[in-house]
């Protein structure tokens, strides 16, 4: 799930106009790339924002809309919740381990307070792997709009998984248990095990804050910026693809030794000093020919 999320947010009609205020529920939260991300949740709305100044997500959750507000290019994708993910040009072979990862999920007991909010943790396993440990509250799902938000995202992803298609069991068995986990309450961490890296926090909630007073035009973007649909958005992506593609071996017919580009690199992401992994524990190759989900 975790890529789809730097691309999304709702124009709010006439947000202009009037100037009405919202009391909010405001979530701190370190994301997947060890980066500070803040959720602010309203009734129908929620804006989503890390460090990267350039992008925000706002979604409308009565509407089924999520948009993601471009601020370099002064643009706005806009999505359906609903829509599905495109339909594979191939059929999806089996995974190497079978159908099924076998999921396994096991109650580990009481948990740590995290965000001030008491937890219960369990374990995820795949083909025997432990896999993640996961930190859940119930406290935490009665706070105010919390839980909606969190169906909605999770409806949002579901709605966009191409079935099938897993690079990892511990992927799929997350799948697997994805009923189960929804009425363990909200997640507040999770803790990826046995990377090649050692463990890694996937996500973790900082602190969660209630009766944020926020404003319409927090929801809204510049007048200025053009809204185009999700298939518009992919057609540039796959076009600036072909152009990267054509600069890369026009460059390298015309040096022996090209240096490599910008393209060829990895991203970096600067990691926030509140969102630190644990200390690297163990390291295993749990299935060394597929990345580590």
């Amino acid at each position: 799930m975790n890529y789809l999320y730097r691309f999304l947010i709702v124009g709010i009609a006439g947000a202009n106009v009037y100037n009405a205020s919202w009391a909010a529920t405001v979530v701190e939260r370190c994301n997947d790339f060890q980066q500070l991300e803040t959720v602010t949740l309203t009734q129908n709305h929620a804006r989503m924002e890390s460090e990267d100044s350039d992008f925000y997500t706002v979604i409308a959750m009565a509407d089924g809309k999520v948009y993601q507000v471009d601020t370099k290019n002064q643009r706005v994708v806009e999505m359906d919740i609903n829509e599905t993910a495109p339909k594979p040009s191939q059929e999806i072979p089996t995974p190497p381990w079978g159908k099924s990862a076998k999921a396994d999920l096991i109650s580990k007991g009481n948990g740590p307070k995290i965000a001030g909010y008491p937890t219960v943790g369990y374990q995820i396993k795949a083909l025997g792997q432990a896999c993640s440990e996961n930190y859940f509250s119930e406290e935490a799902a009665k706070v105010t709009h919390i839980k909606a938000f969190l169906e909605t995202w999770t409806q949002l992803s579901n709605r966009r998984k191409i079935k099938g298609m897993y690079f990892h069991p511990c992927q799929q068995a997350r799948d697997e248990l994805g009923t189960e986990l929804m009425k363990l309450g909200i997640p507040m961490k999770i803790v990826i095990k046995g990377g090649r890296q050692g463990d890694k926090v996937r996500h973790q909630i900082l602190s969660i804050k209630t009766d944020v007073e926020v404003n319409d035009n927090f929801f809204a973007w510049p007048n200025e910026y053009g809204v185009i649909s999700e298939a518009k958005m992919r057609e540039i992506a796959k076009q600036e693809m072909e152009k990267r593609m054509a600069d890369a071996k026009q460059h390298h017919g015309s040096q022996r030794q090209p240096r490599r580009g910008p393209h060829h690199q990895q991203p970096t992401w600067k990691t926030h000093s509140r969102c630190v992994s644990p200390k690297k524990e163990e390291r295993r190759n749990f299935y060394p020919y597929l990345p580590h989900r």
